[in-house]
């Protein structure tokens, strides 16, 4: 899109060997560079001018390989990314690699090196306690969809009644609605308190579980050679 390209600055001969692919269901744009200058470029884009309108937007770089995000909360909106930047990534977290502001709230996700959170961080001269940031499925409260957020909903005129899906819900509604979550099925609104499902799985968690396993598996082999042989043979002679 040229309209990215565009608003970070970046020469149009340049941003040819990037690769920008949109995505209506989120209404996200994502970039791939292998330039690390042009990935600031497109990082520091905070509004993008398309038909003569001008769209305010939020661009930031996806954690790298071999880190791990924590969050933490209760820290004012009046810190600036500068502050935040100032009070978390410095010698007394050693293993703090960048810290972020989740949209206008007071939780802090702060990307760490390693694949562990440490419990406790400081801020500032402060120590908080600091959690394993698992995000959560993005549900759409204006049109009912999992993927985006309201703010960024693709179809802002669609009406319906966010606990139960139903279309252009009337005035009285709510006195026969029934919420049905479309996570988990509950009797809820979709991902709210109760939705056992709400949050997504960590990736460094979805990582432990399958070393565990591939451990687990390895131990078997090792142990029981002669079992791994038989089970192999019966299966080869199924076929």
């Amino acid at each position: 899109m040229s309209a990215v390209i565009t608003a970070a600055n970046v020469p149009k001969t340049a941003a040819k060997a990037d690769t920008i692919c949109t995505n209506p269901t989120q209404n996200i744009i994502v970039i791939s560079t292998p330039n690390e200058e042009r990935a600031r470029y497109y990082a520091s884009v905070r509004s993008l001018y398309i038909g003569g309108r001008s769209y305010e937007t939020h661009a930031y770089c996806t954690a790298p390989h071999g880190t791990v995000k924590g969050v933490i909360h209760g820290i004012a909106v009046e810190n600036t990314a500068e502050d935040l930047h100032e009070n978390i990534v410095n010698q007394a977290n050693p293993q703090a690699l960048e810290a972020r502001r989740i949209g206008n709230t007071t939780s802090i996700v702060n990307l760490f090196a390693g694949t562990k959170v440490p419990n406790y961080i400081k801020y500032g001269s402060i120590i908080v306690k600091c959690g394993l940031y698992r995000q959560h499925h993005n549900v759409c409260k204006t049109c009912g969809e999992i993927g985006h957020r309201a703010d960024v909903c693709p179809t802002p005129e669609t009406k319906i009644c966010f606990a139960c899906g139903a279309p252009n819900p009337a005035a009285d509604h709510a006195a026969r609605c029934k919420p049905r979550c479309k996570l988990c099925n509950g009797a809820h609104a979709t991902g709210t308190e109760g939705c056992t499902i709400k949050y997504k799985v960590p990736f460094v968690v979805t990582q432990r579980r399958w070393e565990r396993r591939k451990a687990a598996s390895t131990f078997s082999s090792q142990d029981f050679p002669l079992a791994a042989t038989a089970t192999t043979e019966r299966s080869t002679s199924i076929k």
